[in-house]
Parts: structure tokens; C-alpha cells; sequence
């Protein structure tokens, strides 16, 4: 019986202490946490959609790892597509985009992320842990795109990271009319 609790304890302390000395740069730069303000990023309705009758609002109260997230609602019934989520940024070459949602009656979610070319590259994003906090992480150096256009329009990745949006598209309503997700802890991670 002790042997078993040794173990135990063992494996947890090598799983928890590799994670606890990243670095700054493998951490990546954080571009949304929502402690005070919604941190840059904007509110985009869909608007070549017409219909949809959304909203970001900043959550003090609730959050990932400390209080504050962001939460992007949306009712579809008068049509539309989507709504977002969105933010320009520095340009940094990118590895990984990252960050958590709780998902409120919905199954997926859309990211885009523009590269320095000015193309855009859509991932789609499946929900699989309930409505309890998810971790997403979108690799445009490894990871498909659904879709890609603008610029060379050639499918690959440019580089450095312009704008990236989150979105909460209708398709992933779980009753095909209303959703809503918290978002927190966004951050952009360099690529290599």
C-alpha cells in the first residue's frame, strides 16, 4: 500500500515540475487574460451575415486561472453565421496559438489567424470535455486549415502572426439558434 502511494506521488511530481520551469519564451505572450479590460481585442458581429445579435463582455468574476475571461455570446435566430472575437498583434513569428474556453451550449469553435502576407487561415476546432474549462492550441506550422485566402493563397504559413479571431460560429450551436463560450488565457507562443 505505501509502494502504490509512492508511486503515485512520484509520477505527479514528475508530471507537475517539467511544466513549472518553462521559460518566458516557451510560456509565449500572453494577448488576452481579461484581469481589467478585454486586453485589445474587439467584438466582430458577422456583419456580412446579417442577423446575429451578439456580444463580448468581460466576466470578473470567473476565469481560468484567476478571475477575469471574456464571453462571447451570440443569438442566430434572425440568421448570420458567426460572431467573434478579434485581434490584431505584433508581428511575431508564430508557433502555437493557445488558450482556454469553457464552452456554454456549443461543440466547436473557429479560429483565423493572418499571416504577414495578408493570408488567412481558418481552423476548426472540436469541443470534447463537456462544459468544463478546454485547453485549444492551433499550430499553423503543423496543423490543416479548413480554408485559406488572400494573399499568396498558396495554403502556407508566412511567418509572422497579424490578426487572429476566435469565432463562435452557428454550425456549432448545440440547439442551431444560441451559444456562448468564457475565453481566457489566450497567448501566442514563437515558432522556432
Amino acid at each position: 500500500m505505501i509502494l502504490h502511494s509512492f508511486r503515485a506521488f512520484a509520477f505527479l511530481a514528475l508530471s507537475i515540475v517539467p511544466c513549472g520551469i518553462a521559460s518566458a519564451a516557451e510560456a509565449g505572450e500572453e494577448i488576452g487574460v481579461f484581469t481589467d479590460a478585454l486586453d485589445g481585442w474587439t467584438y466582430n458581429g458577422g456583419w456580412e451575415f446579417k442577423g446575429a445579435n451578439g456580444r463580448a463582455s468581460r466576466i470578473p468574476d470567473q476565469g481560468h486561472n484567476a478571475p477575469g475571461a471574456v464571453r462571447l455570446s451570440a443569438e442566430f435566430a434572425a440568421g448570420s453565421s458567426y460572431v467573434a472575437l478579434t485581434r490584431r498583434v505584433d508581428p511575431m513569428p508564430l508557433g502555437e496559438l493557445k488558450f482556454w474556453v469553457k464552452p456554454e451550449g456549443i461543440t466547436g469553435l473557429d479560429i483565423r489567424l493572418t499571416d504577414s502576407g495578408e493570408q488567412t487561415f481558418q481552423y476548426e476546432v472540436r469541443l470534447e470535455g463537456g462544459d468544463e474549462w478546454q485547453e485549444i492550441t492551433i499550430s499553423p506550422l503543423t496543423d490543416s486549415p479548413k480554408s485559406h485566402w488572400g494573399g499568396l493563397n498558396d495554403g502556407k504559413w508566412g511567418g509572422e502572426a497579424r490578426v487572429v479571431w476566435i469565432m463562435l460560429s452557428r454550425r456549432f450551436c448545440k440547439d442551431g439558434a444560441a451559444g456562448a463560450c468564457l475565453i481566457d488565457d489566450i497567448r501566442l507562443v514563437p515558432g522556432k
